[in-house]
């Protein structure tokens, strides 16, 4: 029985130096562990997509934990079925003015 594909797309601020390390670091030390085939970085969206025959439950509980603060969401992506199709809708996107760090991992104290 051919093993089943699951996919995470991780959302977080890529565009801080720390954050994509911080990311990069506990996925690469997760992904032969977890069974972790592809990781994708995408700077432009500020998304990560990992996939591979893993748990995606247990694995997004685990980047939760070790990854934390560099994480803003995680969404776990369902194999679609070719009979149900459904319309998808796109939210626009917000766009924030670029900083010199995020709030997440690079506050700097009150001046």
């Amino acid at each position: 029985m051919a093993e089943k594909v699951s996919t995470l797309i991780i959302e977080a601020n890529l565009e801080c130096e720390k954050c994509y390390k911080k990311i990069q670091k506990v996925l690469c030390k997760l992904q032969e562990k977890e069974k972790i085939r592809t990781i994708n970085f995408d700077t432009k969206k500020n998304m990560v997509t990992v996939s591979g025959p893993f748990d995606p439950v247990k694995l997004s509980k685990k980047l939760r934990c070790k990854a934390c603060k560099a994480i803003k969401d995680i969404k776990i992506v369902e194999e679609k079925k070719p009979d149900a199709k459904k319309p998808e809708e796109k939210k626009p996107e917000e766009k924030k003015p670029a900083a010199d760090g995020c709030k997440c991992c690079c506050k700097k104290p009150d001046e």
